[in-house]
């Protein structure tokens, strides 16, 4: 019964290790998908504070703007700003999911050690008790031999 118990410990610790990889494959994935939006937020952010900066020279230069130029300027400003909120929402769902799978990834490690770890126990276990039965086995070899030569003494 103990080797049997054994190899289902084996089996379920393979499992775990598959679910292991898959989680780490995942996490893997989601990290990348994170830099790539953590990427796209740093050039976008970029742009803002470059039209930003832009701004406050041409203010400083005090040159003539016209009504269709402000309100052209006024509307990109605005899908700019819109388009940074837009990334930071998807910046923040990334770091989410990537969170989510980097808990699941931990989850399923610690779980596969712990079958791991069941595993090892269930086979010492089972090596002890065939380290008993040897032991008991030359035990009674050694009475009965003994036995025997104390029948021959008499």
């Amino acid at each position: 019964m103990s080797k049997h118990k054994a190899l289902r410990l084996n089996l379920l610790a393979r499992l775990a290790a598959l679910k292991t990889q898959s989680n780490l494959a995942d996490l893997q994935l989601r990290q990348q998908l994170l830099q790539k939006q953590q990427l796209a937020h740093l050039q976008l952010q970029s742009y803002q504070d470059e039209y930003f900066n832009k701004q406050s020279i041409d203010a400083a230069t005090q040159a003539p703007i016209s009504v269709s130029a402000l309100k052209n300027n006024s509307r990109f400003m605005a899908d700019l700003n819109y388009a940074v909120g837009a990334q930071q929402r998807q910046l923040a769902t990334a770091e989410q999911v990537a969170s989510d799978s980097r808990s699941a990834w931990s989850h399923s490690y610690a779980k596969e050690r712990r079958w791991q770890e069941l595993e090892y126990l269930a086979r010492r276990e089972q090596q002890l008790k065939q380290d008993k039965k040897h032991d008991q086995e030359n035990l009674n070899i050694w009475s009965a031999r003994h036995s025997c030569k104390s029948d021959d003494k008499l």
